[in-house]
């Protein structure tokens, strides 16, 4: 019996009988992890140590994970301008108010960021997928007259087909994935992050999950602190006087680095099968 573990979904929103049930769940499933699996597949090395540490037992860390080799090769085109992408829902987007601890991905704060870096001698452009302009500014009602101050550089796509959003990425000087360091961030693994990198796009991303142990900062993508906006905006400055040459010789590395292809990892599977068939 093998427990796949991806996330641990945040308690500390909803009403009190919803938070009451989500920590029954939770108490519930942590003791099936931990005194009735075989072994544990985990995303991240945060749920790692959350389900293995009272009961010792066989544990493999899987990030998820694509075969490079069906994934589209989009050649690095010479944009005039900038290009970031932005791809999912940050919330739910159902009609609800939704508390701030519930926000999976801080693309508020990224748009915070992104309209605070000066001039940087060409158009920038930040593209979201996966929510319309009315979703976002239904649960971001700060941001009302920052989004209409700035409609030349937000731009809402909405919901659109998977290969469509991929197509945006590949497309794409870089994407972002910007989440604040918490319970739920650290044990997760995103999705959309793998994805990026697979497609040959460097990422924008904060210090969240295992993501420092497989990029490479100026490599694969660039580290942003979120913690600490001035010196988040200095650095994203800089990232986006990014020469077209560099960014282009970025996006190949990451579309020949294969970190995420299953192959990479089919080795440490079969000594955790192993360690299962032997336990």
């Amino acid at each position: 019996f093998i427990a796949n573990c991806v996330d641990i979904p945040n308690q500390s929103h909803g009403s009190g009988m919803e938070k009451c049930i989500k920590k029954l769940d939770r108490r519930w499933r942590e003791h099936i992890y931990n005194y009735k699996t075989d072994g544990i597949i985990a995303v991240s090395s945060y749920i790692a140590r959350q389900y293995v540490q009272r009961k010792k037992k066989p544990v493999v860390i899987l990030p998820p994970l694509k075969d490079s080799d069906t994934l589209p090769i989009i050649p690095s085109t010479k944009h005039p301008s900038i290009e970031i992408v932005y791809v999912g829902v940050p919330f739910p987007t159902d009609g609800r108010k939704v508390d701030e601890e519930a926000y999976k991905d801080r693309i508020d704060l990224f748009i915070d960021l992104l309209t605070s870096v000066p001039d940087v001698g060409k158009p920038v452009h930040l593209n979201l997928y996966g929510l319309s302009k009315e979703q976002y500014l239904h649960v971001v009602t700060r941001h009302t007259q920052l989004i209409k101050d700035n409609e030349d550089k937000i731009l809402f796509h909405g919901r659109v087909e998977h290969k469509k959003a991929m197509e945006a990425v590949g497309q794409a000087d870089f994407s972002v994935v910007y989440r604040l360091p918490n319970q739920m961030t650290m044990a997760g693994f995103s999705s959309k992050l793998v994805e990026s990198i697979s497609c040959g796009t460097p990422v924008l991303y904060s210090d969240t999950s295992d993501y420092v142990n497989y990029l490479q900062d100026g490599k694969h993508g660039f580290l942003l602190n979120i913690e600490d906006p001035e010196k988040a905006q200095k650095k994203l400055a800089e990232i986006l006087r990014t020469p077209f040459e560099e960014i282009a010789a970025m996006k190949e590395c990451c579309r020949q680095s294969k970190i995420f292809d299953y192959r990479n990892y089919m080795d440490s599977l079969k000594a955790f099968l192993n360690q299962v068939n032997g336990k």
